[in-house]
C-alpha cells in the first residue's frame, strides 16, 4: 500500500492489518534502502499525523527487521512510555524525531557508524475507538479525508497590509497564480492539500474572505511551511506557505463572522493566534462548503461561471451595469478568449493523459461538435467523458443543455473530469500549467446541482 499526496505517490510500502489482540490494529511500513522507499520519512510523518487525527493510543512501536527477529518483545521496543495516547494536540514533528532517533541502537552493533539507522522496518501497534480497521483504513488512503487533511487560518488585517496589494493579489488568484501567505509563529504542521482559510480581522470588520490549499514549496516534500524575507521587516525572516486559492473575494463581499461564528463555538475566534492556528477539520470543511455557497448567492462565483453569466446576460440584452453584479476596484476581470482555450487545451492535455493510465486502450477526442470531450472503450467497456478546467477551486463549472442531456442518457457510462486550480503564466498570462484532476465516475447530474443561468422562452408568436 502506498500513500497519494497532491500528484505524488509517495516511494513508501506499509500495511495495515488487525493485530491478534482484539481491538488493535498494526501498521507496518517498511525500510528504507539504497534502491527501495525513498519516501519513507514523508510516509511516517504522515502515518503519525494520521494517528494523532484518530485520537489513537499506541500501544507499542517496535523495530520487526531479520536482525530483532529473534529479540524478545521488550527490546525490540522503542523506549516510549507506553501506552502513548495521541491527539491533535501532539507535537508530530517531535514525535517522528524521536521514533528516527529511539529505532537506531535496537538490535543494532554499538560500534555501527554514524548512530544506527533511522528508516528501519516498524510495526506500530495502537488502538482508536473512532475508527474500524477498514475505515481506518480507506481514510488513510484517501488524500481528501479528515485523516489526511487538516484545516488552518489565515489572517489579513487591512491594518496591516494595505487594501491595493490585497487586491493585487485578487487579481493574481483570479488568473490561477499561487498565492504566498504568513503562517505567523508556525514552523510545521502544514501538509499538501490541508485546507487553508482566509479572514478578515480587525476594526474594520471580519469574515472569511478565501479559502484554498497548501501546496509544497521548491520539491521540500510534504512539510509546506518555508521562510523567506519578512514581508515588511526585510532585516530578517518569517514563515511563509504557498496556497492555491479556490475562491478569493473582495473584502466588501465577505462571508461575515456573525453567520458563522456561533455555529462553531469549540474556535475561540476572537482570539484566533495569528495566521497557521489550527482549526477542527470539520470545521473547515464546513467553513469552505458555507462560503462557496455564500459566493454563489452573491454572484461572485467561478471565473468561467461569471463568463458565461455574463454572456447569457449580454446575449438578452442586458448591460452590465443594469443587471450583473457590480464590479468593484479591484474585482477580478473576465478571461479572454485566448485564456480560456489555453485553461482547455491544459485541462484536455491532462485529462488524456489521466485516462491512458486508468487503462482506456482507445481515446478518442469528440470535443469539437459533440456533447462530450472523449469517447474511450476497453475490453467491452466504453464511457463518455466530460472534461472542465477552471483556475478555481472547481466547485461549479458551467454545463451546456446538450452535455446535460447527454450524459443522463449514457448514465451510468458517464465520467466527468474536473482538472481545477489550473495557473496561468507568461506574458499576458496566456500560458496555463499546473491543474489538480479528480473524476467523477459513475456520473449522475442531480437536479438540485444545476443552477440555471438563462432559459429559452417560448413567446408563442
Amino acid at each position: 500500500m502506498k500513500l497519494k499526496i497532491g500528484d505524488r505517490v509517495l516511494d513508501a510500502e506499509f500495511s495495515i492489518e488487525q493485530f491478534s489482540k482484539p481491538d488493535t490494529l498494526a501498521i507496518t511500513l517498511e525500510s528504507r534502502g539504497p534502491a527501495r522507499n525513498p519516501d519513507y520519512t514523508d510516509c511516517l510523518y504522515i502515518l503519525l499525523r494520521a494517528l494523532c487525527d484518530a485520537e489513537a493510543t499506541i500501544l507499542s512501536i517496535e523495530v520487526v527487521s531479520k536482525r530483532t527477529q529473534d529479540l524478545d518483545v521488550a527490546s525490540r521496543q522503542l523506549a516510549f512510555r507506553y501506552p502513548l495516547r495521541l491527539d491533535r494536540e501532539t507535537n508530530i514533528l517531535k514525535l517522528k524525531s524521536r521514533v528516527g532517533n529511539l529505532q537506531r541502537k535496537i538490535g543494532s552493533n554499538s560500534k555501527t557508524r554514524g548512530g544506527g539507522n533511522r528508516t528501519r522496518k516498524l510495526r506500530i501497534l495502537f488502538q482508536t475507538k473512532t475508527f474500524s480497521q477498514k475505515e481506518f483504513r480507506e481514510s488513510v488512503r484517501d488524500s481528501r479525508s479528515s485523516l489526511r487533511r487538516r484545516a488552518f487560518a489565515l489572517l489579513w488585517n487591512p491594518a496591516h497590509w494595505p487594501i491595493e496589494e490585497y487586491l493585487a493579489e485578487l487579481n493574481e488568484a483570479r488568473l490561477g497564480s499561487l498565492g504566498r501567505w504568513s503562517t505567523g509563529a508556525r514552523r510545521s504542521g502544514i501538509f499538501e492539500g490541508d485546507f487553508l482559510l482566509l479572514f478578515q480581522v480587525g476594526r474594520h470588520g471580519k469574515g472569511l474572505i478565501g479559502s484554498g490549499t497548501a501546496q509544497a514549496h521548491g520539491g521540500r516534500g510534504i512539510e509546506c511551511v518555508f521562510r523567506d524575507r519578512h514581508w515588511r521587516n526585510k532585516n530578517t525572516d518569517t514563515n511563509y506557505i504557498d496556497v492555491a486559492w479556490g475562491d478569493l473575494i473582495h473584502p466588501d463581499d465577505k462571508f461575515s463572522a456573525g453567520q458563522f461564528v456561533e455555529q462553531f463555538p469549540q474556535v475561540s475566534w476572537d482570539h484566533l493566534q495569528g495566521s497557521g492556528t489550527q482549526i477542527p477539520t470539520d470545521v473547515g470543511v464546513s467553513l469552505v462548503k458555507q462560503f462557496q455557497e455564500h459566493i454563489r448567492s452573491e454572484s461572485l462565483e467561478s471565473p468561467e461561471v461569471s463568463d458565461a453569466r455574463a454572456e447569457v446576460e449580454r446575449l438578452a440584452g442586458k448591460t452590465q451595469r443594469s443587471s450583473a453584479p457590480k464590479r468593484r476596484s479591484g474585482r477580478t476581470r473576465q478571461l479572454t478568449a485566448d485564456q480560456r482555450r489555453s485553461i482547455e487545451r491544459r485541462a484536455m492535455k491532462l485529462a488524456e493523459t489521466y485516462l491512458k493510465k486508468q487503462g482506456w486502450t482507445s481515446i478518442v477526442d469528440t470535443s469539437a461538435g459533440n456533447p462530450f470531450d472523449y469517447y474511450c472503450k476497453r475490453a467491452g467497456a466504453e464511457i463518455w467523458v466530460e472534461v472542465k478546467g477552471t483556475t478555481s477551486a472547481g466547485s461549479s463549472v458551467v454545463l451546456t443543455r446538450n452535455e446535460v442531456r447527454h450524459h443522463r442518457s449514457v448514465h451510468p457510462r458517464s465520467s466527468l473530469i474536473i482538472v481545477h486550480s489550473i495557473r496561468l503564466t507568461g506574458k499576458n498570462r496566456y500560458v496555463a500549467g499546473a491543474g489538480t484532476l479528480i473524476e467523477v465516475r459513475p456520473w449522475k447530474i442531480h437536479e438540485a446541482d444545476l443552477d440555471p443561468i438563462g432559459f429559452d422562452y417560448t413567446t408563442g408568436l
